[in-house]
């Protein structure tokens, strides 16, 4: 048993490794810390979103509205013409 490692050898490797990758092992830690708070804070907002989506109700057309769309003036058949209140000046001329 000549050829196997002890148990002081694998702590000396062991620390031999962390000493050299440390910066390297610190920010990959971070970084996927960040990444799963991201994601658990993603899936929470997307949970809030959700709402119950209700069937839309169904719009009646009546007499009184048929009446009111077909009396709608546009701006082509409207009648005279515009013109500002006395008294007040029109701030877009120049």
């Amino acid at each position: 048993m000549k050829n196997s490692p002890s148990l002081k050898q694998v702590g000396t490797s062991l620390a031999a490794l962390l000493n050299r990758y440390h910066v390297i092992l610190f920010s990959l830690t971070v970084v996927i810390g960040v990444s799963v708070a991201l994601f658990m804070l993603n899936s929470l907002v997307n949970l809030s979103n959700t709402a119950e989506e209700t069937p839309p109700t169904a719009i009646i057309f009546d007499e009184k509205i048929i009446s009111q769309i077909e009396n709608f003036n546009t701006a082509e058949s409207a009648t005279g013409s515009f013109s500002l209140p006395p008294g007040r000046i029109n701030p877009l001329v120049e």
